[in-house]
């Protein structure tokens, strides 16, 4: 580790030679490999910002131990110091966004339709796949946006309610699998809904 901190310096130090060459010559610069190279203002590196190289180890065996390390810091400390001091990832702040971006999936059923459906919408296109967009256009109904929302990533309700259903033109997205406004349901019937599940599988007679 002292060896690849020192690594990190020279490469530091070899970034900021070239930018104050950068710099000195102006104008722009053609850079890039042969076959793809391009232009580069060397304006933009004018300011104030920092320069940094961060080395990992990367072995199974030192996964192994950091994860179960991890799992038993959970009650202590919290996700983001996991992450960056006992996982020591690469990018922190990326993973902390993919479990926040997991969580607004699980938390909202919403979401999960919403994702679902632009990603049968990707399949339908790219393999003109018929039943995927018939599939798509299914779930964008229960969900109470159209196709085109979805694409443009514009959600607002189909039909706005009108004077006498509660709340202002703009509400929120209906409730999965629901008529009514989210914003013109008390929390109970909200979770309830969530919560529901059929007591027998369909097409099977009470025993009773």
């Amino acid at each position: 580790m002292p060896r690849l901190a020192a690594k990190e310096l020279l490469n530091i130090g070899t970034a900021e030679m070239l930018i104050r060459q950068a710099i000195t010559i102006g104008g722009e610069l053609e850079i890039g490999m042969p076959g793809h190279k391009y232009t580069f203002d060397t304006s933009k590196l004018k300011g104030e910002y920092d320069i940094q190289y961060k080395y990992f180890v990367k072995s199974p065996k030192t996964d192994v131990a950091r994860i179960s390390l991890a799992q038993a810091s959970q009650p202590f400390y919290p996700k983001r110091f996991i992450y960056e001091h006992i996982l020591q990832v690469e990018d922190p702040d990326a993973l902390m966004r993919e479990w926040y971006s997991a969580q607004a999936e699980e938390l909202s059923p919403n979401v999960k339709m919403f994702r679902i459906i632009r990603s049968l919408l990707i399949d339908a296109e790219k393999f003109n796949d018929e039943e995927k967009a018939r599939e798509a256009a299914i779930m964008a109904l229960e969900l109470g946006v159209s196709l085109d929302a979805v694409k443009a990533g514009v959600i607002q309700p189909l039909n706005k309610p009108g004077p006498g259903h509660g709340g202002s033109p703009d509400q929120p997205l209906p409730l999965l699998g629901s008529g009514q406004q989210v914003g013109g349901m008390p929390p109970n019937t909200m979770a309830d809904q969530l919560r529901k599940q059929p007591n027998e599988p369909k097409g099977v007679p009470n025993a009773a």
